[in-house]
């Protein structure tokens, strides 16, 4: 393996393991209270439904009680588009369109929805249903009878119109067996159930929707585990504390002259507030501009979209807006000590490579890595765990293994050990955890010591 290619394959790693040490994630679809009168499973639609485009924030944060007309047609539109992008649906040119009235009540906006969607020659099943709005809606289970008339008289909120849009959309990609797989697991014992859910910290809106396989699991499970909750005031807390230095020194005191020369260009480069920089620790600092190098961008809206697009932050979004309760493997400070516990010496060359590949890195080089990212994306998409296994985890080089416990072997460990405690419990609760890819696809780590356990772990395609 080549200087550059290991490089990449480092960086891609600890992009696997670990959440990003950067800053936590913040950015939300819907808050609770914009969905407090949805069941829980539409709450989980709704939040779904923000990573693959289908509606616009401001319409829960400035619209009234319904959508308007306009509103209502670009939902409608952005439903044919991603239906008809996704799965390059012809026209079904005997299909009738229902008029409707423009007040928007929830009849009006089911025909509206009916129409942008029964454009297309949809899978047979659905196909065969198409036979009026109301009618359609109650076939696929997206309406019941008991609801046809005084309910179908009122305004529709946009979150109902939301939600029915997103089913329609799912229920396209459902018929074609589509959606991400992910690197999906199913462990248990008696009545006791553990989803296991490899995880890339990273993402891209094309990574939604996930399967209805992913999607039943997780609306029937009783928690959310994730490796750590950072989305909290005490989280930022720890960032700050560890990332600092509290002993009246800067950075500038820790690296060499020329580390701190170019420590300025990258900081006059991207328009960082270099006083700020100068109270923060080496590793901090490589992992902060780390980023504009993996992702090659000088923008920090890439960066914070790519974050926000995480698997782990798209599966504690939607938990955190359905209720459901969320909980840790592990600690945003044990996450942190693995970089705060590097010698002086091992942040300073971690700084240094991140310098001299943020300033002096050619075009082709970050070419080839952004395209390792989106190759890595586009597996998890498809659940090619025997591609990401030959392409990421295998290596011809020995690994450092001081790096390789604090990543990966020690962490597993205990994160078995906690799986199979809340297993033990045999309880009828259902656990969704998710994870690392590289902790459930990595021999001899957790999926592997889980079995060494006793229980039965079985992965789901």
């Amino acid at each position: 393996m080549t200087g550059l290619k290991r490089g990449i394959a480092i960086l891609c790693m600890a992009a696997l393991c670990l959440q990003p040490a950067a800053a936590p994630v913040t950015a939300r679809a819907v808050t609770v209270n914009q969905a407090n009168k949805l069941n829980k499973s539409d709450k989980m639609t709704l939040a779904e439904s923000w990573y693959f485009g289908i509606y616009q924030k401001a319409w829960l944060e400035k619209s009234g009680n319904s959508l308007t007309k306009k509103q209502t047609n670009v939902l409608g539109d952005n439903l044919a588009k991603i239906v008809s992008g996704d799965f390059s649906l012809k026209k079904d040119k005997t299909f009738k369109k229902e008029s409707f009235r423009s007040d928007m009540r929830r009849k009006d906006v089911i025909a509206l929805l009916y129409n942008k969607i029964g454009q297309y020659k949809l899978p047979a099943k659905l196909n065969k249903a198409k036979t009026g709005s109301v009618n359609y809606f109650v076939k696929r289970g997206i309406l019941t009878k008991t609801k046809k008339k005084q309910y179908l008289a009122k305004k529709c909120t946009p979150r109902q119109a939301i939600v029915w849009a997103t089913l329609l959309y799912y229920d396209v990609v459902d018929a074609k067996n589509a959606g991400s797989k992910g690197f999906f697991w199913k462990a248990s014992k008696g009545s006791t159930t553990v989803y296991l859910m490899g995880s890339i910290h990273d993402g891209i809106t094309e990574m939604y929707p996930v399967t209805a396989k992913v999607r039943s699991a997780f609306r029937k499970s009783d928690c959310l585990y994730v490796e750590c909750i950072t989305d909290t005031d005490e989280a930022a807390d720890m960032y700050l504390s560890k990332a600092s230095y509290s002993d009246g020194t800067t950075i500038r005191d820790h690296i060499s002259a020329e580390s701190y020369e170019e420590l300025t260009k990258v900081c006059q480069k991207y328009n960082i507030n270099q006083k700020v920089i100068d109270s923060y620790k080496p590793w901090y600092v490589a992992n902060l501009i780390s980023s504009f190098y993996q992702y090659n961008t000088e923008n920090y809206t890439d960066i914070d979209y790519y974050s926000v697009m995480g698997v782990d932050n798209f599966f504690i979004d939607v938990a955190e807006q359905s209720g459901m309760m969320i909980d840790e493997l592990e600690s945003v400070e044990s996450q942190l000590d693995i970089f705060d516990s590097m010698s002086e010496e091992d942040q300073r060359e971690s700084l240094d490579y991140y310098l001299d590949k943020v300033l002096y890195s050619s075009q082709n080089e970050k070419l080839l890595l952004m395209q390792m990212k989106i190759d890595m994306w586009r597996c998890w998409a498809q659940g090619d765990y025997k591609w990401f296994r030959k392409n990421y985890l295998e290596t011809d080089e020995p690994e450092d293994g001081s790096l390789q416990d604090s990543l990966t072997g020690e962490r597993d460990t205990a994160m078995a050990d906690k799986l199979a405690k809340l297993l033990e419990k045999d309880d009828g609760s259902t656990y969704f955890v998710v994870i690392g890819a590289a902790h459930v696809e990595s021999d001899g780590l957790v999926v592997d010591q889980m079995k060494e356990k006793g229980y039965q772990v079985t992965r789901v395609q």
